[in-house]
This record gives structure tokens, sequence and C-alpha cells, in this order.
């Protein structure tokens, strides 16, 4: 059954926000073949995000959200609830 946190609409900019929240340091490049990425890290969970490069104004893909849900869980940074309470916070401020 899908979650309905999943029917929400969150931006990249959103995630970007919630994770530094979390203590992610973000960098940006470019992979062999010319793709540009984001990668947000975790050091002292050993915890790595690697997303495509778009827009903070972009929405954020189902699939990618759950890769960060799911990365954020499997490495012990935070729990679903508060990774998405800190996306909502980050949409209020943005509104």
């Amino acid at each position: 059954m899908l979650d309905i946190r999943y029917n929400e609409s969150f931006k990249y900019g959103q995630l970007a926000h919630a994770l530094a929240k979390l203590e992610f340091q973000e960098k940006t490049g470019t992979t062999d073949l010319g793709i540009p990425f984001r990668l947000f890290y975790n050091k002292a969970h050993d915890a790595m995000i690697a997303l495509p490069k778009l827009d903070d104004t972009d929405l954020l893909e189902p699939i990618h959200l759950r890769r960060a849900e799911k990365t954020l869980e499997d490495r012990g940074v935070t729990d679903s609830a508060t990774f998405f309470g800190l996306l909502r916070e980050a949409g209020q401020k943005a509104a």
C-alpha cells in the first residue's frame, strides 16, 4: 500500500533544506557521462544520497523521495515522521 505521504508534492529545495537540518553537506558535480548530479553526505552517519541535479523549484520525484527516506532510516539519521516534518517545514518557509 502506498503511504499517504507520497501523495504530497515536495520540491528539491525542500529536500535540500531538510537534509541540511540533518547535517548533510551538499555538493554538485558531473558524472563521466556528463550527467549533472547533487550529492548529499552526512559524515557522522556515513550516509550518502545522490540525485539528479535539478532546480530547487522542481518537484521531487517519488523515487528520489523514497531513496532519501530509506537512506535516512537505514543509516540511523532519523525516522520517516521527522523527515517528512522537516520537508513540510521547509515548504512552509518557502511559501
